[in-house]
């Protein structure tokens, strides 16, 4: 008699009740539903992140104790570094040929971020 292949059962034509193995987990249904709203909640907040505003900070003075200042805003980073780029090529060339022994430079940020730190109360 030749072998004959195993079979599964079949488990949607018989009653959660004849499995109860599988009856024991009710949560296992709202598995899906689950990994789909903390999905949805990362690819919100990639959004909102990405829709921030972006600050150009230029920071000089002497090397002890800088001052920086928030220069200008823009909607992309983007647009704040291409004018990062141009204000390190003029602005703080220009700075660094008056002030040799100062700091000078320009960086982008998130407008969440402040890089003078906190604020004092």
């Amino acid at each position: 008699m030749p072998a004959m292949p195993p079979t599964t059962p079949d488990l949607s034509m018989k009653e959660p009740s004849m499995y109860p193995r599988l009856s024991r987990f009710p949560w296992s249904s709202h598995v899906p539903i689950v990994f789909a709203l903390g999905l949805a909640s990362c690819v919100v907040a990639t959004a909102a992140h990405a829709e921030c505003t972006w600050v150009l900070w230029f920071t000089s003075g002497h090397p002890a104790r800088p001052i920086t200042s928030p220069v200008d805003a823009f909607q992309t980073k983007d647009e704040c570094m291409k004018q990062a780029a141009l204000r390190m090529k003029n602005d703080v060339a220009e700075y660094k040929k008056k002030n040799p022994s100062d700091v000078a430079s320009v960086s982008c940020l998130p407008d969440t971020v402040d890089p003078r730190g906190p604020k004092e109360n």
